[in-house]
């Protein structure tokens, strides 16, 4: 007799709440704790002045520990907006044997992503970022459309690879 009516009080109750809001608020939360992991595992040199409000001085020191620049790299980057973080990454890695690629619609997010950005959010409105850097490109779209073309060219550079090895 119990069962059924707990049952039937959370089948009523349950139901009817909105558990988007406070996942959204534990997935940030075990974001930042991954975050918070990787950079106590990948320590990085504070800028000179103390607390940087941009991200540019992480990412110099991130090519500079890890010698990102000491070999040819492939960087994707999904949602690059205005391009901003792609270019500082583009600067900062000079080797002439990288690839840069950057994959938005450049016309805002086609769904809601989270509470905080909405549908359309990030709009430049087809603009695609401009550069004269020929190791670096644009894919307009969605990434899902792109990814069995990226997937079969990553296996027939493997291939290449391991060809050019054995001669």
């Amino acid at each position: 007799m119990f069962r059924p009516a707990v049952s039937s009080f959370a089948g009523t109750t349950i139901g009817r709440l909105n558990l988007e809001r406070p996942a959204i608020g534990l997935m940030a939360i075990a974001s930042w704790f991954r975050f918070a992991h990787w950079r106590w595992m990948h320590p990085v040199e504070r800028p000179a002045g103390g607390k940087r409000t941009d991200r540019v001085w992480m990412y110099q020191s991130v090519t500079k520990k890890e010698r990102l620049d000491s070999e040819p790299i492939d960087y994707s980057e999904f949602g690059v907006f205005r391009g901003e973080s792609l270019f500082v990454w583009l600067n900062n890695i000079a080797h002439p044997g990288s690839r840069f690629v950057g994959f938005d619609t450049f016309t805002g997010l086609p769904e809601r992503w989270r509470a905080t950005e909405l549908e359309g959010a990030f709009n430049v409105y087809g603009r695609i970022p401009e550069t004269n850097d020929p190791r670096c490109g644009f894919e307009v779209g969605l990434f899902q459309a792109f990814r069995v073309k990226y997937e079969v060219l990553g296996a027939v550079q493997e291939y290449i690879r391991v060809c050019v090895k054995i001669l």
